[in-house]
């Protein structure tokens, strides 16, 4: 259970920072 729960934490840590990767990027483009 704790290791599918660090997992799962580490996707969606990974997957929030491509998110704000990508709004950074349309901030300085756009």
């Amino acid at each position: 259970m704790d290791v599918q729960y660090s997992q799962l934490s580490f996707i969606e840590n990974f997957l929030f920072l491509g998110v704000i990767k990508n709004t950074l990027w349309m901030t300085f483009l756009g």
